[in-house]
């Protein structure tokens, strides 16, 4: 069931719709927020909003070519890591890191002329795929004796930021380790990324449970998104969503299962999903 809210999608094209993927925008973006709460993670805070993820995505964009204007510390606009002299993705851009073909990547800092030392204290993360790992050093060689921090990406990412290094936590998007020693925000001076091992998944165009579509909530008119994608991959052997794109107001062409309640949905209103992506069983 849909219900008043448009949908909400992890993908670049999405149309208009509800964004709550626990981002930090910071003083990066100006957009038009209904309601915004502090979360309990260490991560900053959730947004709920009505936006368009295209204009997001230009802003996001268009900030960074700002503050690279005379600066070569940014190897594109579209590196998936971008790094701040401040905490919550804020003050000066220190450098950047970007995913190559074959999945690795490694910096040290101390050797670039376009990266500052000692100083990243926050990562911007855009469009990143689930899998992917990134990995910050106090130790130019990525020795473990010193402070490091690694971070795992959950589900598919579009933007978000991670607002210190000195932290362990985990939510719907990251899983975050920070192995501590004498402080690692403004000292980093290796950066490396990878992909996790066996992290493969698989996407499932046009979702259907009990000869319907699947339904955008899990319950009439809640529980909708991330919460019946997990579930939909749980029940059918997988470990759980990486992303998805919804589908909305198909009811009466297509009609959607409620999979919470067991019931048909054959409404305007009901939304369903275009496609899911599962995380495979671990091997």
């Amino acid at each position: 069931m849909w219900e008043g809210k448009s949908m909400i999608s992890t993908r670049r094209n999405s149309a208009v719709g509800w964004l709550c993927c626990s981002i930090v925008f910071g003083a990066l973006l100006a957009v038009s927020v209904s309601e915004a709460k502090e979360s309990p993670s260490v991560g900053g805070f959730c947004i709920d909003a009505t936006v368009d993820v295209n204009k997001v995505l230009e802003q996001v964009t268009g900030f960074l070519d700002e503050k690279f204007r005379d600066s070569n510390k940014y190897h594109s606009r579209g590196d998936e890591y971008v790094f701040f002299e401040g905490n919550d993705c804020s003050q000066n851009l220190v450098g950047s890191l970007w995913t190559t073909d074959h999945g690795r990547a490694s910096i040290n800092v101390k050797q670039p002329s376009w990266w500052k030392n000692d100083e990243a204290r926050s990562v911007l993360i855009q469009h990143a795929a689930a899998g992917e790992k990134l990995r910050v050093f106090d130790h130019p060689d990525g020795h473990q004796s010193d402070d490091w921090t690694e971070i795992l990406i959950k589900r598919d990412i579009e933007v978000y930021c991670v607002t210190t290094f000195e932290a362990s936590y985990e939510d719907d998007y990251i899983k975050m380790y920070y192995k501590r020693h004498n402080g690692l925000d403004g000292k980093i001076s290796r950066v490396e990324n990878d992909r996790e091992s066996g992290f493969d998944v698989t996407t499932f165009p046009l979702p259907r449970y009990m000869d319907y579509r699947v339904d955008f909530c899990e319950y009439w008119g809640t529980q909708c998104g991330w919460a019946v994608a997990d579930r939909w991959c749980q029940l059918n052997g997988y470990q759980r969503a990486t992303t998805w794109l919804a589908e909305p107001n198909i009811g009466t062409i297509d009609p959607t299962w409620v999979i919470g309640e067991q019931r048909r949905c054959d409404q305007d209103f009901c939304g369903g999903f275009a496609e899911i992506t599962c995380l495979n069983p671990a091997n």
